[in-house]
C-alpha cells in the first residue's frame, strides 16, 4: 500500500474519532442525568469507540500487509521471469 492512501486512510479514522469525540462531548453537556451515570455512560462509550478504533487500525494495518506481500510477490515472479529470460540469453550465445 503506499503512502499516500495509508495517510488518507488515516486521516479518515482520525477525522472520525475526532468527530465521535466531539459527538459524545457535546452529548455530555447537554445530558439531563446525574454525574455518576454520566461517568458511567462516559466510560461506556469510551470503551466502545477505543474497541471501534482499535478494529478500524487493525484491519487498515491487515490491509496493508496483504498490500506490502502482494508486492514482494509480484516482485519476486518478475526477478524469476527475468533470471529465466538472462539465462536463455546466455545459453544462446
Amino acid at each position: 500500500m503506499n503512502n499516500n492512501k495509508m495517510n488518507k486512510e488515516l486521516k479518515i479514522v482520525s477525522g472520525f474519532m475526532l468527530g465521535a469525540v466531539t459527538g459524545a462531548a457535546i452529548g455530555i453537556l447537554y445530558a439531563p442525568y446525574s454525574g455518576k451515570r454520566t461517568r458511567k455512560k462516559i466510560k461506556k462509550k469510551t470503551v466502545r469507540m477505543v474497541d471501534d478504533a482499535k478494529d478500524t487500525l487493525v484491519e487498515v494495518a491487515d490491509d496493508a500487509v496483504d498490500k506490502a506481500n502482494e508486492g514482494i510477490q509480484d516482485i519476486s515472479e518478475k526477478t524469476k521471469e527475468s533470471m529465466v529470460r538472462l539465462r536463455e540469453k546466455i545459453a544462446a550465445n
